[in-house]
């Protein structure tokens, strides 16, 4: 078993009738065998990429490993599932609804995605009516609600927000590389294309890169964005596909410090900040009187960051409340009164802050989806670091929501916290329930410290064994909605934030190769002598003439295994060598699968420098039906000293089932 409940259970062949197989060896009883043995693919995993064997380099791959730990790609049927949603170009040139108009469809409607490229402000800043609203998540890791599916980043001379760049540019698939500092996501969408008309698709981040993508039934793609990042794809020839597509995306666009803290802060000038698109000059007047109200001076030599952080303290400090009336016998621009009373939920806070960014200088967009608004703004270059896109999250209403497909995805967690104020109205925004969130790694649930590993999971395991949702929104996080789309405090860059949790820092495995999958001899022949077959956890690891005052250790593993891994298979593995004091670095990690008469020895690597150790074993094909703990055993050395991930158990062969196999639980 591994650590946190991973068990081994080989899938060997896709054997059926177990029972009548074992009855072979009950005398009286023919030696037959009922069904010949299927050969099943293998799956490699390298550099944080799965692919089946014999599949191209630039297919989409059979899971991808991140910091998180792995994650299965979705299935790949093209009829929708249960209430999922169908993406059309059809959809785009439709008539919005006057619903659809303000982006506020009732409670329990559920419109077709749409990317709108006009948003008109409204005045309904007071309570939503009660009722259940909907987000459909289409990413694993899922980010709700944090969808990017309309993104408009200017305003036109009615108020109106748009898209500055219309140009659409290309986006080729840049091939299965993953990336230190990104992460990846799945996005898998039923889509009707209709021949050369393009398709709005949503993205999980802005400045994604599209890695590969898969069309079933097959079809060639050519994919586009627009300068606010809105993201398209174009087919040749009509017809019902499921799109699945790897995208991977900065982990600091979710969350995380912005810059140094403390009086080495580099100050960021806000003239470093690519012009953004110019207001109208009656909006541009109505700005500056907002910037004057905030106290606040947007000169070039003004100081960025405390800019920033002033205009989203301001933003987040709203109430959910009906506007005054106007003072200036109704000649008050709507964005003027929203911004000068604070009221509204997550559209009207939004769709004020990115006036007011922009009259000050500050590139920003306003980010929508069914549930939920958001904004974005852009941080230049630091150092050799260049610019790039940060999410914030400004709250919103706190209203019933259920996420569709969330039960079979992973929960994204934010490498990070929040570098914003937080004031209390901000947090006032959590919704009272929401039905079918994404399932949260254990080990941003669990883990008290760095040595938490994550769960490696894919969704159509989940789905097989029943997936259990989230009891509720985890701590910090929780996203209010007003009419459909209102947030509350998030985690990361819009809530209280959290480390992923990861006992790895790699993006993947395939950076300490095994020694080689042992069956007892060679390399691991030296292990086995000093490791009996009915203990392999050794806690003291005594040594003669080491001193007494040994450093203690704990280790602790878990292995990548999205979909079924049969005898034979590559799979990644890695954990967390954690030392009492001291250096846990250059420790050698033997890594066991413990069988009834012996281990069997998978593989061995050396700590990192922090402990941690990412490694890619293979399940020997010697290895015998039954459920059997993967450990990782440390050996000792002078001064510190040796320790097990786990107890050898011997549990025993399945009592049920035509078949076993190795399966996440």
């Amino acid at each position: 078993m591994l650590t946190r409940g991973w068990h081994f259970r080989p899938w060997l062949s896709l054997l059926v009738g177990l029972t009548a197989i074992a009855m072979g060896d009950v005398p009286g009883h023919a030696q037959t065998v009922l069904h010949e043995p299927v050969a099943a693919p293998s799956l490699r995993c390298r550099d944080g990429v799965c692919q089946a064997d014999g599949a191209r380099d630039s297919s989409l791959p059979e899971a991808v490993v991140g910091e998180d730990g792995m994650i299965g790609a979705p299935l790949s049927g093209r009829n929708p599932q249960e209430h999922e949603q169908v993406f059309s170009s059809a959809n785009q040139s439709s008539p919005l609804t006057p619903e659809l108009m303000h982006g506020a469809p009732p409670p329990g409607h559920d419109p077709p995605p749409v990317r709108r490229p006009r948003v008109t402000p409204d005045a309904d800043t007071g309570p939503e009516a009660a009722g259940e609203r909907l987000y459909h998540e289409v990413f694993n890791p899922a980010v709700f609600p944090y969808k990017r599916m309309s993104v408009l980043d200017a305003v036109d001379d009615s108020g109106a927000l748009t898209v500055a760049d219309r140009q659409r540019r290309e986006l080729y698939p840049s091939g299965n590389r993953l990336s230190k500092g990104r992460d990846p996501f799945y996005g898998s969408l039923v889509v009707d294309f209709i021949a050369n008309e393009p398709v709005s698709l949503p993205t999980p981040a802005a400045g994604i890169r599209l890695l590969s993508y898969k069309a079933t039934p097959d079809l060639p793609l050519t994919f586009f964005t627009d300068g606010a990042d809105n993201l398209f794809a174009r087919a040749s020839r009509s017809g019902r596909h499921r799109l699945i597509y790897l995208v991977d995306a900065e982990q600091r666009y979710f969350a995380g410090s912005i810059t140094a803290s403390g009086p080495a802060r580099r100050v960021i000038r806000l003239d470093a900040l690519p012009a953004p698109a110019p207001l109208p000059r009656a909006l541009r007047r109505d700005a500056d009187k907002v910037l004057r109200h905030l106290g606040v001076r947007a000169a070039p030599s003004s100081d960025y960051l405390a800019l920033l952080g002033r205009l989203v303290g301001y933003f987040r400090d709203f109430q959910i409340e009906e506007l005054p009336p106007d003072t200036d016998e109704g000649r008050s621009s709507l964005y003027l009164r929203i911004a000068l009373s604070q009221h509204g939920v997550c559209r009207h806070r939004a769709y004020a802050f990115v006036i007011t960014a922009l009259g000050a200088g500050i590139p920003a967009r306003y980010v929508e989806n069914e549930l939920h608004v958001f904004v974005e703004v852009y941080i230049p270059a630091l150092g050799d670091q260049p610019g790039y896109w940060r999410r914030i999250n400004l709250g919103g209403a706190p209203l019933q929501q259920r996420v569709v497909g969330g039960d079979s995805r992973v929960a994204y967690q934010e490498k990070g916290g929040d570098p914003f104020e937080r004031p209390s109205s901000f947090s006032h925004g959590a919704p009272p329930r929401v039905a079918g969130l994404p399932r949260r790694m254990p080990a941003a649930k669990d883990a008290s410290g760095p040595g938490g590993l994550p769960a490696l999971d894919g969704p159509e395991d989940r789905a097989r064994r029943g997936a259990r949702p989230n009891d509720g929104p985890p701590s910090g996080t929780g996203p209010g909605q007003g009419k459909d789309r209102d947030g509350a405090p998030g985690s990361g860059s819009d809530g209280t934030g959290g480390g992923s949790g990861s006992g790895s820092d790699g993006a993947g495995p395939g950076k300490g190769k095994a020694s080689g999958p042992g069956d007892g001899t060679d390399a691991g022949g030296e292990i086995l002598k000093s490791i009996p077959p009915d203990s392999i956890e050794q806690p003291d690891d005594a040594r003669p003439g080491a001193a007494t005052d040994l450093v203690q250790t704990r280790v602790e593993v878990a292995i990548g295994a999205a979909r079924h891994i049969y005898r034979g298979t590559a799979v990644p593995v890695h954990g967390r060598v954690l030392a009492t004091h001291g250096s846990a670095a250059n420790l050698e990690v033997i890594l066991l699968l413990a069988t009834p008469d012996r281990p069997l020895v998978l593989g061995r690597t050396l700590t990192r420098a922090d402990g941690g150790f990412e490694t890619e074993v293979e399940i020997p094909a010697a290895a015998p039906l039954g459920n059997f703990q993967v450990v990782a055993r440390v050996r000792g050395d002078d001064t510190r000293r040796g320790s097990s991930s786990g107890r050898y158990t011997r549990l025993g062969r399945a009592a049920s089932g035509s078949q076993e196999f190795l399966e996440n639980e």
